[in-house]
């Protein structure tokens, strides 16, 4: 038996023609060559794979909203919870070339039909995201992810895991002592799971939240994971740092804001500064593009946006 699938596309007006996204899930039609979800995981496209996995509602769609769909924060209160795989192409740029696949939440691998061998043989990294502000025993959402790290593990002993304690919202301060120890205690039970039943992995934590900034770093540096040229790019940016005698330097895909490499240096407080200033230029461009003023342009055409500076041609 084989599910059908049904094409989802999310039209983004202000960005860039560079920008193509495609969904897939079940019970629907043919999309680009692949009539069941089971074919597009199988097929051998060179992108790298990112598994977003995790309790029902613990933010894994918001967060693929909001970093690559360009939706508001607060739109993503609307989202219907998922209730099938939905797997989402991602060709930003040559860098950024990604196949996200958004399971629902608890999914079990062990009641499905698709195989766990075609889900985590490929390279890639599991995206575990667990919600700090979730009423229910941590032990439950850790469980769920030792259940995924032991069957990934199995299948791809290199498969790259990090892990988003998610929803640590800035404005929490009164909070703060309370936040750091639920935190600590997560990553502390995840770490001792892990080494009782020696499971040769060692995940990377990050704590994000979508109302600022912290989801696109935790994501800049999950996908430089996933870039073979990391070392080079790093070392062409820390030369450049040093020869021009500037503070930092980024290599940013413009369309996500994440950023795709940096030098060697320790400052890691630029990034903020850095994609307020895209913003601002992408805003300006749009109010300054051909299709604004109604002159149509190519990128209209093929859906893009017709932003001036970044078309179909700047990547």
């Amino acid at each position: 038996h084989q599910t059908k699938l049904k094409s989802r596309n999310f039209p983004c007006p202000s960005l860039p023609a560079p920008l193509r996204m495609q969904q897939y899930e079940d019970l629907g039609s043919v999309v680009s060559g692949y009539e069941t979800v089971e074919q597009s995981l199988a097929a051998d496209d060179g992108r790298a794979r990112l598994l977003l996995l995790g309790a029902k509602r613990s933010g894994k769609t918001s967060i693929l909203q909001v970093v690559f769909q360009k939706m508001s924060p607060h739109e993503t209160l609307f989202l219907d919870p998922t209730s099938s795989l939905e797997v989402t192409d991602i060709s930003n740029n040559t860098f950024v070339h990604l196949k996200i696949l958004d399971f629902p939440g608890g999914y079990d691998f062990t009641d499905k039909k698709i195989s766990p061998e075609v889900v985590f043989k490929w390279d890639g990294s599991i995206v575990f995201v667990i919600d700090q502000q979730d009423g229910q025993d941590d032990l439950t959402a850790v469980e769920h992810f030792l259940d995924v790290a032991r069957l990934a593990l199995s299948v791809n002993p290199k498969i790259a895991i990090d892990v988003l304690i998610h929803k640590v919202e800035a404005e929490a301060e009164s909070f703060h002592d309370d936040l750091n120890e639920r935190v600590r205690h997560i990553r502390q039970v995840i770490i001792e799971q892990l080494r009782e039943e020696r499971l040769n992995v060692h995940p990377t934590f990050h704590l994000t939240s979508i109302y600022d900034h912290t989801i696109f770093e935790a994501f800049s540096k999950i996908v430089q994971k996933r870039i073979p040229q990391m070392l080079q790019l790093e070392n062409l940016l820390s030369g450049l740092v040093m020869n021009c005698r500037i503070e930092k330097a980024y290599v940013f895909d413009v369309i996500s804001k994440i950023y795709i490499a940096t030098d060697n240096s320790d400052l890691d407080h630029f990034y903020e500064l850095c994609s307020d200033a895209i913003d601002v230029v992408i805003d300006v461009s749009r109010i300054y593009s051909e299709e604004q003023k109604g002159g149509g342009s190519k990128n209209s055409e093929d859906g893009g946006g017709g932003l001036g500076p970044y078309d179909s041609k700047s990547g």
